[in-house]
């Protein structure tokens, strides 16, 4: 099978969450088939892709994009500018013939680019939901206006969500997966030797809950808050920091390419991810299969692989309290924090991207 995957950052190397998930499939899919990614060329391909055999087409939106940003005077949405621009730059080099000589079918995994891509080229589409962020008012709408053949989604709460809140009926549910060799191979000595390291890896929004480790380590010297990723919310980040007398506890290191992420986790003491709405969340598997003691939260949706006290230790949403109480336990009970490392590498080896693919092909299968 020919098969293509369109994303404005599929092929990114510094990339998270949706995008790591389609280089991961792809990857896998390459094995087997002819695959071919198509993207924005914002940034350097990314080594899984690149190690692969996956064929890689970008395209330069850059002009595009200003131009975009200058006419909607700003007020369109990031993630929307770049969809869009990433589609028209794309249509005037030739990305709808591209298309049609690489693929029988085309995975789309962001709303926008559903609609402009499926209703562009005439080959089946199949769309995939990834993010809880996308069950709202327009969801209805994108699913009218769109013209893929199928749609599925990467968490079984994704498809309840859509099924009582919207009533779309998915066609199947294919979860995420973890590199565990990849992940269990990472650098231990990135981080600085003072205190007790904690990491955090995800986009800095309010929603991932950043705050409350800031607010559980500020009466706790011991501590230092390593923050890997970017987003609206990191200027809040540091203002919350400076109120809360931590800022030489705190460090912002940005956006990093995978392999770095990799070395964090395997580098940290302690990893948290205090989301307070998930679909999945892959950095809680990644955790995991580096190694280091796990705190998140206890959504119905983390829940579905996360066991209290067997591979981590599950707090309330929006409540540094716990988070507080959960670090100390782990800081202060090397064994409990082994035993806790290891149900988490048990948890993680369960869960491969080779199976996930290979859950994509039947859906693929079933609109050809």
């Amino acid at each position: 099978m020919k098969i293509g995957i369109y994303h404005r950052r599929v092929s990114w190397n510094t990339s998270g969450g949706v995008s790591v998930y389609l280089q991961e499939i792809a990857a896998q899919l390459a094995k087997e088939h002819s695959v071919t990614v198509f993207s924005s060329a914002d940034e350097q391909v990314a080594p899984k892709l690149a190690d692969s055999d996956v064929n890689v087409i970008t395209y330069d939106r850059s002009v595009m994009a200003k131009r975009l940003e200058q006419l909607t005077q700003s007020k369109l949405a990031p993630e929307k500018i770049d969809s869009l621009s990433l589609f028209l730059s794309g249509v005037l080099r030739g990305m709808r013939s591209d298309i049609r000589s690489q693929c029988d079918v085309l995975l789309t995994g962001f709303p926008v680019d559903d609609i402009l891509v499926s209703n562009l080229v005439n080959i089946p589409c199949i769309f995939q939901y990834h993010s809880l962020d996308v069950i709202n008012k327009g969801t209805k709408i994108h699913d009218f206006v769109s013209s893929s053949e199928l749609t599925i989604a990467n968490s079984q709460s994704i498809a309840d969500r859509l099924q009582t809140e919207v009533r779309i009926r998915t066609n199947g549910v294919v979860e995420p997966g973890v590199d565990y060799e990849f992940f269990s191979e990472g650098k231990q000595s990135v981080l600085p030797d003072q205190g007790v390291s904690i990491v955090f890896v995800g986009r800095l929004i309010k929603n991932k809950g950043v705050q409350d480790i800031i607010k559980a380590i500020s009466n706790e010297p011991q501590f230092q808050l390593h923050i890997i990723g970017e987003g609206e919310y990191e200027k809040n980040l540091m203002r919350i920091c400076s109120k809360k007398s931590v800022s030489r506890r705190v460090t912002f290191h940005g956006r990093k390419p995978r392999s770095k992420v990799r070395d964090y986790l395997c580098s940290a003491d302690i990893v948290c991810h205090p989301s307070y709405d998930e679909t999945w969340c892959m950095t809680n598997f990644e955790a995991m299969a580096a190694g280091s003691p796990l705190i998140t939260t206890n959504l119905d949706t983390i829940c579905q692989y996360a066991d209290h006290e067997e591979n981590c230790l599950l707090v309330e949403p929006g409540n540094p309290n716990q988070i507080q109480e959960s670090l100390q336990r782990i800081n202060e009970n090397p064994e409990f924090a082994k035993d806790l490392i290891d149900g988490g590498r048990k948890t993680s080896k369960k869960y491969s991207w080779e199976s996930q693919a290979n859950d994509i092909c039947k859906h693929i299968r079933n609109c050809l």
